[in-house]
């Protein structure tokens, strides 16, 4: 299952093999654009309705 994941995330993209640093898969640019925006959305605070 994994290993479908990985292989849809270089698809798109998102990750990709590392060469020169070390062996495995980095984050791509793209891939990293995508998780800030994601962390912006979830970390503005959510008003709640206070008692009147």
């Amino acid at each position: 299952i994994i290993r479908k994941i990985v292989q849809q995330l270089e698809s798109a993209e998102l990750v990709k093999n590392s060469i020169t640093q070390h062996k495995g898969r980095i984050i791509a640019p793209r891939g990293q654009s995508l998780l800030d925006k994601v962390s912006l959305t979830k970390s503005k605070p959510v008003k709640k309705e206070g008692k009147k």
